[in-house]
């Protein structure tokens, strides 16, 4: 929670929508410059949707940070990659890091529609047969395709087996800060 001198309170908070696909159909769509939300939406109608799981996740202190940092700009690089990994540590506020990064993926499309933010990342399941067991998101200018590179905004538990089925996966990451509606 930020807290601003006139007692107003941001809360924010992330949701992720993490989705399983039958390989290909995903990539095949993407390929074309279809955003990967309306990728979605086709895969769906054809039959290529495997499951899905809703998340609530941690965003850190270092997230809470950016945040402030964007508003005044000492950072202007957003979010930019999503990774992966196997690490099962606990989440804590003071996450500065994924603790065992397998993968990490650029997002694929980033919106923001009223104040939910979404960005999108996806995964071919060949590139992510391995049981995952947590997942972040990472921005700044320091972000790149090295693994635990930029600045972790959040992190979450995520305990699936994807050595199984191999399914391609998508992972839409939505933000949402709201005002406390005590202080109105």
């Amino acid at each position: 929670m930020i807290r601003f001198k006139s007692q107003d309170d941001l809360r924010c908070r992330g949701v992720y929508v993490v989705r399983q696909w039958t390989p290909g159909v995903i990539q095949k769509l993407l390929e074309k410059g279809v955003p990967q939300l309306e990728v979605e939406k086709i895969a769906i109608a054809a039959g290529a949707w495997r499951g899905e799981q809703v998340i609530k996740n941690l965003i850190t202190d270092i997230g809470l940070q950016m945040i402030g940092d964007w508003a005044i700009d000492m950072e202007s690089t957003g979010l930019t990659y999503h990774a992966i990994g196997t690490g099962n540590t606990p989440t804590s506020h003071s996450d500065a890091h994924l603790y065992a990064e397998y993968v990490r993926a650029r997002y694929t499309s980033r919106s923001r529609a009223g104040n939910v933010t979404t960005v999108n990342a996806f995964y071919l399941g060949a590139s992510v047969t391995i049981h995952i067991q947590e997942v972040g998101q990472f921005g700044g200018a320091s972000s790149s395709a090295a693994a635990n590179s930029g600045r972790l905004f959040s992190r979450v538990l995520y305990n699936y087996d994807n050595s199984v089925n191999g399914f391609d996966l998508t992972f839409d990451y939505n933000i949402t800060p709201k005002n406390d509606p005590s202080n109105t």
